[in-house]
């Protein structure tokens, strides 16, 4: 407030709208088994183990200034002539599905998630569009680094330079940091391209409608009908309304502000029993399962009826669990996610780690380490995949030895993907013009009329 109460109000700063946009980059499968991986007391049928990098970019709407566009349409009125017109506004603020209904109409998909700040470490707290996945050829890095923990000890500089070169290569792959000119554009910058587009297409729609102002980035929707009158004071010529719209100038500023690199975990669908699962999941089937008859079936388990008819009731649930096991998988995988029930979404992930390793003598006795270099405290699902990060450059080394190979390796890795002044190159920059409004002015009609009677003579009271 300003510090006279009848004075202007003082300009408001920082009022930025903020949201973030990921994408998943995800490489060659490192591990496949087609069998029952355990998941706590169910098990999975198969599953994959790739390699992935995940990209957040934060987007910043700043606010600039208000500007008119063209007049879009003019209506006249006669002498003495009055119209009134009502109209009913609704106004939306959230630059989230702006964005995200851009993004759909440009052929991308996308998932509007609600985020907070223990997923992504920052002080955002709002909403996230996440792009759908892409895969590249970064597999090496990861197999290589693996290879070189985990075979016998051999003097190896050509082993240490494979390593460097492949965590030079995974990063470049995606990065571009080693792009040859004429070379294909790397992932991070096709990335970076419909994040442009998709902003063009909103500048292209919003020059083609009457969508209200964005401001923030959190939802605010107001609705109310204003009814207007515009009556003509001129006898002798008309009065023209000139609807003009307005815009709201922002400059739009997409950095990448974070890498998140790990092993992720394409899980198989999940295989339901026909017993058991009213009595040892029953806060899953209250909270996920979609036909309410099914809750009431599993329910009626845990009560006294006699044997039979008990079986046929788990039956039903379980037939149609595993019928619908595409959908279901994907929720029990977050349900688990939900009750943070890591022992049990770390399971399949650890079998495909050990399934790889069927050596004996120090070969085996090192390999299992490798399951700690990960961070399962900042396990991940979505959907049907469970995503684990690496750990940092100082538990990296612990986990897999000081060896120059893995040493080069957390050091890369602190230089490129992890460091701030690394990511911050990654920038654009891109004005978009939003619709704010319309203003109406009146204007007084060239035309003057001649030989008009007199006007009427008020009576006197």
């Amino acid at each position: 407030m300003p510090e006279s109460f009848c004075d202007p109000y003082d300009q408001c700063g920082d009022l930025d709208g903020r949201l973030i946009i990921d994408r998943t980059i995800e490489g060659q499968p490192l591990a496949r088994d087609e069998g029952e991986l355990p998941l706590g007391s169910l098990s999975i049928d198969g599953g994959t183990l790739h390699p992935y990098f995940r990209l957040y970019y934060q987007q910043r709407w700043i606010a600039k200034e208000a500007c008119y566009a063209p007049v879009r349409s003019v209506m006249g009125l006669a002498p003495g002539e009055t119209v009134t017109t009502e109209v009913r506004q609704r106004e939306q603020t959230d630059f989230v599905r702006t964005v995200q209904t851009a993004m759909e109409s440009s052929e991308v998909s996308t998932t509007t998630r609600r985020h907070g700040r223990e997923l992504i470490d920052t002080d955002y707290d709002g909403s996230s569009v996440e792009m759908s996945p892409i895969s590249a050829i970064f597999g090496s890095f990861l197999e290589d680094a693996w290879d070189v923990v985990t075979a016998p000890v051999r003097a190896g500089v050509d082993v240490v330079n494979g390593v460097v070169d492949a965590a030079q290569a995974g990063i470049n792959s995606i990065f571009g940091t080693g792009d040859t000119p004429g070379s294909s554009p790397a992932a991070n910058s096709k990335t970076l391209d419909v994040i442009d587009e998709t902003l063009s297409t909103i500048q292209r729609s919003e020059s083609q409608s009457s969508r209200t102002e964005t401001t923030t980035s959190r939802t605010v929707a107001v609705e109310r009908s204003i009814t207007r009158t515009f009556a003509n004071p001129y006898r002798d010529r008309s009065l023209e309304l000139r609807f003009i719209p307005v815009f709201r100038h922002f400059e739009v500023v997409t950095t990448l502000f974070r890498v998140d690199f790990g092993l992720l975990l394409h899980a198989g669908q999940v295989k339901f029993p026909a017993r058991g699962m009213g009595s040892a999941h029953g806060d899953f089937l209250q909270r996920r399962v979609v036909d309410p008859r099914i809750v009431s079936v599993a329910n009626a388990e845990l009560g006294l009826d006699d044997e039979i008819r008990s079986q046929a009731r788990t039956g039903a649930v379980a037939d149609h669990l595993n019928a619908n096991a595409s959908l279901y998988t994907g929720r029990f995988l977050r349900h688990l996610d939900d009750q943070r029930a890591t022992r049990a979404l770390s399971q399949p992930l650890l079998s495909l780690l050990q399934g790889r390793q069927r050596t004996t003598g120090a070969v085996a006795a090192a390999r299992p380490r490798i399951a700690d270099a990960l961070e399962w405290s900042k396990m991940q699902v979505r959907d049907q995949t469970v995503y684990v990060p690496l750990t940092d450059k100082a538990n990296l080394v612990s986990a897999l030895g000081g060896r120059r190979p893995i040493v080069d390796l957390g050091k890369k890795l602190e230089e490129t993907i992890r460091n701030p002044v690394w990511l911050s190159q990654f920038v654009r920059r891109k004005d978009v013009h939003l619709f704010m409004g319309t203003h109406i002015e009146p204007v007084a009609g060239l035309c003057v009329l001649k030989d008009l009677p007199p006007a009427p003579v008020p009576p006197t009271p």
